[in-house]
């Protein structure tokens, strides 16, 4: 009669009758207690219906009669791994593994067990081991791909996905996931290109969400009629429809309108933390940075995890000079970007004391940047410690000749800090914390000036210019017309020099006809050929530039720069605003900073240069 019973269930767990087949593999037992295959079919159809308790029970009556059965462990481990006793789990899974190492299920079962602890790098590893074994196997494939996005290394997190064909169940996972990717990589073009083909050829997804990110994605692209196409396939009666009607009033300058909407949103009581934190982001604009910080905070309090109000709240604080909260707030970069995430996984944080230490200093992404936080470094000069800067690699040679036998240099590509070479690390980010407490640290620092490889003498007459900004996010705002600014410049000066990076060759030709003006070096390689863009900068009498990687170089350099900033250069580029009496940047004295007025252009700036 057990087996009667024992194969009726059986049959019925087969094609997934579950209730049924646990009622008769349980009659099966009454009848027979120590029938093994019984006993295992019974906790494992348990654990298909949730009930862990009782897969636990019986499955643990199953490893009695066998104690070394792989597949009783394995599945007891799933019941003890879904009650969350990670230990446990982890044993048995481990114990499997010792009976048969090559188990790519238990390898994978350790992955997801590590993935719902946040431990990612030993889940990324156990995934990996799963596919050693099974390369196959596109579950694991996606888990190792998921792993690896959570702990943002998302150029293999893209490979990964995209590893996964059209014509498995996973593929429109993936193919989603990818889009998320994009979007944190900042590469919009591709994602709304890859967003709107979601949304036509993926019926399982989730349409309504891909929306939502798209119109979001537009607007990081200044995108605002595309975005408004978005909206209207929304309903209006969608509990987000108000807040993205605001988010596109916002970005097209309706700005009054957008803040009220957001104030209207919030005495209705919508929770979206996001509102806060666009209120913030006006009132930055406004220069009204008490209430853009209490909004802030209001946006944190509402959501611990929003990492982009903690960096907006540091900007905020840092262009206010409240150093200690500032930079403490803006250090979320790390948790926002990934760039440290190995880094903080295997080497403490630098203390800034002089020893024998040897100390990786990760300068953060962009050739700007680099050269910004690199003001820094002068701080460190007289410090016995061992050095190892990760920097462009554009930039190694330069700072070579500036910096002592004590500093040496790797690309992020080549840096491995998950060994023996260093005793700590320390972010550009970092080094602003833990020496810059006060405008006074930065006007009594001894600024980094970075040299030429020879010599070279200035033109009293040669004017150098750069005017676009390639910035994803605030390219835009930050940007000039060229034609603008030659139209201004012109009647006062007549020998200008191309600073500018990327191919605008016709359009500095067609303004030189256009003006009756001169204009150097319009195909010069600015953008990979630092040297010669410091030669050429080092020529100039006066260097005219919106805020991009020229301003930094020049003003690193010493070079006589005027930077042009827009109204809200505040909400992003905060560092602009640290100037003496005279408008000097505390950071690069030899930069003279014109902001336009609110309300104004960047444009109109120009009429504020002599």
């Amino acid at each position: 009669m057990s087996n009667e019973y024992y194969q009726k269930a059986l049959q019925h767990h087969q094609v997934n009758e579950l209730d049924l087949a646990q009622e008769l593999y349980k009659q099966s037992y009454e009848f027979n207690p120590n029938h093994f295959e019984t006993l295992f079919l019974l906790g494992t159809c348990h654990i298909q219906l949730n009930n862990m308790k009782q897969a636990i029970f019986y499955l643990g009556q199953a490893r009695k009669q066998r104690k070394d059965n792989e597949h009783v462990l394995m599945n007891l481990g799933i019941a003890y791994r879904n009650i969350k006793d990670f230990d446990a789990a982890l044993q048995l899974f481990t114990d499997s593994l010792k009976i048969n190492p090559s188990n790519a299920d238990a390898h994978n079962n350790i992955g997801t067990l590590y993935e719902d602890q946040g431990m990612h790098l030993q889940s990324i590893e156990a995934f990996s081991q799963a596919l050693t074994y099974d390369p196959s196997n596109e579950a694991y494939l996606i888990n190792r791909a998921k792993a690896l996005s959570a702990y943002k290394i998302f150029t293999k997190a893209a490979k990964d996905f995209k590893q996964i064909p059209p014509h498995s169940p996973y593929y429109s996972q993936a193919q989603y996931e990818l889009f998320n990717i994009l979007i944190v990589q900042e590469s919009i073009v591709e994602a709304i290109k890859l967003g709107d083909s979601l949304i036509a050829d993926h019926d399982q997804l989730d349409n309504i969400i891909i929306l939502k990110k798209l119109i979001e994605c537009a607007l990081t692209h200044s995108q605002t009629e595309k975005a408004m196409l978005y909206l209207q396939r929304l309903k209006a009666n969608d509990p987000d429809y108000k807040f993205y009607q605001a988010m596109i009033y916002q970005k097209s300058s309706r700005n009054d309108e957008a803040i009220k909407i957001y104030q209207e949103l919030l005495q209705s009581g919508y929770t979206n933390a996001s509102v806060y934190q666009n209120l913030a982001y006006e009132f930055a604009r406004l220069n009204q940075h008490k209430l853009a910080q209490d909004y802030c905070i209001q946006a944190i309090d509402s959501d611990k995890d929003n990492i982009d109000a903690r960096i907006n709240l540091g900007i905020s604080q840092l262009g206010c000079r409240n150093f200690t909260e500032g930079w403490t707030n803006l250090l979320f970069l790390k948790k926002k970007f990934g760039t440290y995430s190995k880094l903080d996984d295997s080497l403490p944080l630098w203390n800034g004391k002089s020893n024998t230490s040897r100390v990786l200093i990760y300068l953060d992404q962009g050739v700007g940047d680099q050269i910004f936080y690199g003001q820094l470094l002068s701080a460190i000069l007289s410090h016995k410690n061992s050095f190892t800067i990760i920097s462009d690699k554009r930039l190694t040679d330069i700072y070579k000749k500036i910096l002592p036998v004590n500093f040496s240099f790797t690309t992020a590509e080549q840096a491995n800090p998950i060994n023996d070479n260093f005793d700590c690390y320390c972010s550009g980010i970092d080094l602003g914390k833990l020496f810059i407490q006060s405008p006074d640290d930065l006007i009594n620092l001894n600024k980094l000036t970075l040299v030429t490889r020879k010599p070279i003498a200035k033109s009293n007459c040669l004017t150098g210019i750069s005017w676009f900004s390639k910035n994803s996010k605030f390219g835009r705002e930050k940007s000039l017309d060229l034609d603008t600014l030659i139209q201004h410049l012109g009647p006062t000066r007549r020998h200008f020099v191309n600073l500018q990076y990327g191919n605008f060759t016709k359009e500095l030709t067609k303004a030189m006809s256009k003006h009756n003006v001169s204009i150097d070096g319009i195909k010069s390689d600015n953008l990979n050929n630092l040297d010669q863009l410091m030669e050429t900068l080092a020529s100039c009498n006066h260097i005219i530039t919106i805020s991009n990687t020229t301003a930094h170089l020049a003003g690193a350099m010493g070079v006589k720069t005027t930077l042009l900033l827009p109204s809200n250069h505040q909400c992003h580029s905060w560092y602009w605003s640290l100037v003496d009496n005279s408008n000097c940047s505390l950071w690069y004295p030899s930069v003279e900073v014109h902001q336009a007025r609110l309300g104004e252009s960047i444009a109109q700036v120009l009429k504020t240069i002599a």
